[in-house]
């Protein structure tokens, strides 16, 4: 059993002085210069724990298999401050307290996601030629609250045969391994989608209710994956890998615009279908 945390934090500071020289154009019309002060703290926690279980059965089984739980908190905050020097003020010193008030612009943002996982790996072999692999994994994701899906859950299925274990196949081809597996990998959609937040106008200094139209049912973007492929040694120097693959992606969650005359701006939906399929080779030596 193993165990680790990490704790990852960065501050950062930006500022930005445009002199009392600089064209009123781009000071907000102060003849005493621009001033912005931003602040961003951004903090990742990481933390899992995981069970190894390595074990053979005579001569001809073998089992390797991975238990654990995992989770992942990453939170952003950010303060700014920007605005033209009072009129009143002296030109070219650069403070937030010395800002025009009716033009000073105060913004404070800030998200926090986080995801909780478990998951699981196994793979039985045997006589070191034939392989299963099974994995899964459910992760439970900030960003679905409030939907009909509180989490999601991606699974893997593969089976490899390495048939030169089982045969001499010569001076030619000293090792081959042909492999195929299905997998179905998940993702959440957009924070903030299922819970509306209103959002703050630095400009008229009010806040505001998000401008997209109600939103329906959202579930997790789902990508279902299936490949062949084969890995092989020639003349012990020569390397060779070719795959053939096929992916389809669905849920995929989009925000078009919408006719203003519906009091709303975008709307999200959810639609489409993806398809890629290709194939991918690749080929080393080595002395």
């Amino acid at each position: 059993m193993a165990g680790r945390v990490r704790i990852d934090n960065a501050n950062s500071l930006y500022t930005q002085k445009l002199y009392a020289s600089s064209n009123t154009t781009i000071t907000d019309g102060g003849s005493n210069g621009h001033y912005t002060e931003q602040r961003e703290y951004d903090t990742q926690t990481y933390a899992d724990v995981m069970v190894n279980i390595n074990k053979t059965f005579g001569d001809d089984w073998s089992l390797q298999a991975n238990i654990g739980a995992s989770i992942n908190n990453v939170k952003t905050d950010l303060l700014s401050y920007r605005g033209p020097i009072q009129e009143n003020g002296l030109p070219n010193v650069f403070n937030v307290f010395d800002l025009d008030d009716s033009k000073k612009r105060a913004e404070k943002t800030g998200w926090q996601e986080q995801t909780q996982s478990i998951f699981a790996s196994v793979e039985v072999g045997w006589k070191q030629m034939l392989y299963l692999t099974v994995t899964g994994r459910n992760d439970w994701a900030s960003q679905l609250a409030e939907s009909p899906e509180s989490s999601f859950f991606y699974p893997s299925v593969g089976l490899s045969w390495v048939p030169t274990s089982l045969w001499d196949m010569g001076e030619a081809v000293t090792y081959l391994k042909l492999r195929g597996s299905i997998a179905s990998v998940g993702m959440p959609f957009p924070r903030h989608l299922t819970i509306p937040t209103y959002e703050y106008d630095a400009t008229n200094k009010v806040w505001t209710a998000k401008t997209h139209y109600p939103i329906g049912d959202l579930y997790p973007e789902r990508t279902r994956t299936y490949e062949l492929g084969l890995d092989a040694r020639l003349w012990r120097h020569i390397s060779l890998s070719a795959s053939w693959y096929w992916a389809d992606t669905y849920n995929q969650t989009f925000d078009p615009q919408i006719s203003v005359s519906s009091g709303y701006s975008t709307i999200y939906l959810q639609t489409g279908h993806v398809r890629n399929t290709g194939v991918e080779l690749s080929a080393g030596y080595d002395n």
